[in-house]
C-alpha cells in the first residue's frame, strides 16, 4: 500500500507514478530471474500477464503515465490485459488494440459487459 498525499487542490498526486513504478519493478524483478534461470540451463516457457483496470491512457505532460507502463510490459513481451468502462477509456488504448499485427499481446476488455456484477444501487 501506497500513502499519496494530497496536493492544495484535493487531489492525489503521485498515483500514476507509483503504479508504474510498481509495474516496472516487478516486470525487471520476473526478467532478471528469467535471466538468471537461462544461466543455469533452466528455460521458461511462461508468459506472463499484466492485468490492469483504469482506463487512464494519458501522457501526464511527460511525467510517468499508465499508457508507459503498458507499452512497457509489451515491450517486454508480456500480455497486457485493460479492464476498464468504455466510456472512459483513453484513445490509446483504442490504438493500441486495433494493432493486433504489431500488438498481439495487448487485450482490451469492457467492464460494461459485467455491469451487474460489479455494480449495486443502494437504496435510501
Amino acid at each position: 500500500m501506497h500513502a499519496i498525499s494530497v496536493g492544495i487542490d484535493d487531489k492525489e498526486w503521485g498515483v500514476d507514478s507509483a503504479i508504474v513504478a510498481d509495474v516496472v519493478l516487478h516486470i525487471h524483478k520476473v526478467e532478471k530471474q528469467r535471466a538468471e534461470a537461462a544461466k543455469h540451463g533452466e528455460s521458461s516457457a511462461s508468459i506472463d500477464t499484466l492485468v490492469m483496470l483504469t482506463g487512464d491512457g494519458n501522457n501526464n505532460d511527460d511525467q510517468a503515465s499508465l499508457f508507459q507502463a503498458v507499452e512497457y510490459a509489451l515491450d517486454k513481451n508480456w500480455r497486457v490485459e485493460l479492464w476498464c468502462w468504455r466510456m472512459s477509456v483513453s484513445k490509446n488504448y483504442r490504438i493500441l488494440a486495433s494493432k493486433l499485427d504489431t500488438r498481439p499481446n495487448f487485450k482490451l476488455f469492457f467492464l460494461d459487459n459485467f455491469r451487474e456484477e460489479i455494480t449495486f444501487k443502494q437504496n435510501n
